[in-house]
């Protein structure tokens, strides 16, 4: 039953029905407000504690990287992890095909402190493998994905870490690095795939610091002389020298006679030093002189002192003269058998007697902190040889530091 005014356009129907819709529509809007307020779209959190070591950070050389963060929400089983390298340009960015190119062994996988097991098919995480591993390109990145296997997963709040390149061990030792870009720059890289945390971080490419500095070079070297009666070359001397002379005194016939200086020297030279000596004439006075060592030939390679053979009318046998030296290493620091003044161990020294020229006396390879040996003169004379108060000769050393 209802009313009507027949008269009008009034309808008490019609003002029931826009009643009822206008409280209907008003009911529906608060309750979709409400519904909006309750039920909420799952949003991802920000990773945390994000990082990339790079064993390198110089333009365009290949680097291992170390990536870490932690995952609030954390990563269910089956989820992927993605990693993107800008790779737009590639010759500004990372190179793309350095990080394709990457293999299995190239890649660790932690969890907390529990290294993975990187399945050998890549994604896929066949047998029991606890993550998958693969890359992929687009036109915007190059991607290392990793993917947690059905069996896995990452906790809340736990970290992980992905190794790249030669730092990773698992499987085998990794032998391919990612090359960086060959621009200075901040590079972004970004953390997604089908995790619900979303992060990312930067890494600074910088030119390598050269460093430089300079050392002066530092050597001495000194000359000392010996006191008679000092043990050398398995002698004692028969006279005292000094650093500039070698006074021999009277010669006698029928036995050799051995004086000695000390040779010092200290350098900061890496290959060490060389020390090498020269006469400038045999001792003579006037025409007569004492040959050098043996008989006058003047002997190369070192040989054991021999007295001179005094041949009648070979007047180079009537007496001679030589040098020797205490440096064992010399032959091992000049490298040739030719240096050799010691014949073995208790056996005695060597002489030669061709140091008319420059000749090895005393080395060291390295190094020297006031390294020193003794060098002997010997002479023996026969009695056939000539008279005289004034036999003289000159010996100059000279030393040279070897970088």
């Amino acid at each position: 039953m209802f009313l009507e005014n027949t008269k009008g356009s009034y309808s008490f129907y019609n003002s029931t029905k826009t009643i009822l819709a206008i409280s209907t529509l008003i009911t529906l809007i608060a309750w979709i407000s409400f519904l909006a307020l309750w039920v909420r779209p799952t949003e991802g959190a920000a990773l945390t504690s994000v990082s990339d070591t790079l064993t390198d950070s110089d333009i365009a050389v290949a680097s291992n990287h170390t990536i870490k963060f932690t995952s609030p929400t954390g990563v269910t089983a089956g989820q992927i992890i993605d990693y993107h390298f800008p790779t737009t340009q590639a010759s500004d960015e990372f190179v793309s095909s350095s990080i394709s190119g990457l293999g299995l062994e190239d890649f660790d996988f932690v969890i907390g402190s529990i290294e993975q097991e990187v399945t050998s098919t890549f994604i896929g995480c066949a047998g029991s493998q606890s993550v998958g591993v693969t890359t992929t390109a687009s036109a915007a990145s190059t991607t290392v994905r990793v993917e947690i296997c059905t069996s896995n997963s990452v906790s809340a709040s736990a970290s992980t870490t992905l190794e790249i390149g030669t730092n990773a061990t698992a499987s085998s030792s990794g032998n391919s690095q990612i090359t960086n870009p060959s621009s200075t720059g901040v590079y972004e890289i970004t953390i997604a795939g089908g995790q619900t945390d979303r992060g990312s971080l930067r890494v600074a490419i910088i030119d390598d610091v050269t460093v430089t500095a300079t050392v002066d070079t530092s050597f001495t070297f000194t000359v000392a002389g010996v006191s008679a009666g000092t043990a050398c070359i398995g002698t004692s001397t028969a006279a005292a020298s000094t650093a500039t002379t070698i006074p021999f005194g009277t010669l006698t016939t029928a036995a050799s006679s051995t004086l000695c200086q000390t040779l010092t020297v200290s350098t900061n030279a890496a290959s060490g030093f060389i020390v090498t000596v020269f006469a400038d004439q045999t001792l003579t006075s006037g025409s007569n002189d004492i040959d050098y060592f043996a008989d006058g030939v003047q002997t190369i390679v070192p040989i054991g002192w021999t007295a001179p053979s005094a041949t009648l009318g070979s007047e180079a046998t009537y007496g001679h003269w030589g040098i020797s030296s205490e440096d064992i290493n010399l032959d091992a620091d000049t490298g040739t058998s030719t240096d050799d003044f010691v014949t073995g161990i208790g056996d005695g020294y060597k002489h030669v007697g061709n140091f008319s020229s420059a000749r090895n006396i005393f080395g060291h390879s390295g190094p020297a902190n006031a390294t020193s040996t003794k060098i002997a003169v010997t002479i023996e004379i026969s009695a056939l040889q000539e008279a005289a108060t004034d036999y003289t000769a000159t010996l100059t050393y000279v030393a040279t530091p070897t970088f």
